[in-house]
């Protein structure tokens, strides 16, 4: 083993949901228990294999994300004071995105630096979800479908 692959799989362990994602992927190549004969039932297991991978690496780097904005924030404006935690959730391609986010005060001000620095809102909708909306609207105008 490499150098590398032993980094990488170091990397890996330190995320165990997707771990288990890419076990359960390689799983379904290998196919070694014969759950996946047909091309249709394999193809729909790789797709909601690679939503919840997709939604696991979002909750994953959100946590991160919103803990370096908050360090990031505090140091830097130093008279500003905690003010709680509020959940921030936003829709995106891979499903609802949930992270708590501290919350920050100073002379009536609230500051939400997470949520500045990830340029989101909560309740909003990702850009690449929007695209795909106005994508599927264009194909599939309302009247067709009602």
């Amino acid at each position: 083993m490499t150098k590398n692959d032993q980094i990488f799989l170091n990397r890996l362990n330190e995320h165990p949901e997707l771990r288990e994602r890419m076990e359960g992927l390689l799983n379904m190549v290998e196919n070694e228990t014969g759950n996946f004969t047909k091309a249709n039932d394999a193809e729909q297991y790789a797709i909601d294999e690679l939503r919840k991978m997709g939604n696991d690496i979002l909750h994953s780097w959100a946590k991160k994300a919103a803990k370096k904005s908050t360090e990031n924030f505090g140091a830097k404006n130093k008279t500003h004071s905690g003010d709680g935690k509020k959940k921030v959730q936003w829709h995106t391609t891979y499903g609802l995105i949930e992270v708590e986010e501290r919350i920050f005060r100073c002379a009536g001000k609230r500051y939400r630096p997470f949520m500045k620095s990830a340029e989101i809102t909560s309740r909003c909708y990702s850009i690449p979800l929007q695209r795909v909306m106005t994508d599927f609207g264009a194909d599939h105008p309302f009247e067709q479908v009602c």
